[in-house]
């Protein structure tokens, strides 16, 4: 499994807060890249994640602002 290194900017991209995008440094990377994280992701890093972004493990997730 991906092994996430930092997490930042965590913000949700729906009014049902189903979805969250975020920065993320994995380990096997050099530089962070942007992810999108959500429940139904089918790979359990995915999943995990989410979880742990939800459980507020990166600090509070910013909250959806509609464009």
């Amino acid at each position: 499994m991906l092994i996430a290194e930092s997490v930042r900017n965590p913000v949700y991209t729906d009014e049902n807060e189903t979805h969250i995008t975020c920065l993320v440094k994995w380990s096997h990377l050099d530089q962070e890249h942007p992810f999108g994280a959500n429940a139904w992701d089918t790979e359990p890093h995915g999943k995990q994640l989410y979880e742990e972004l939800k459980a507020g493990k990166y600090g509070p997730v910013a909250p959806y602002v509609a464009s």
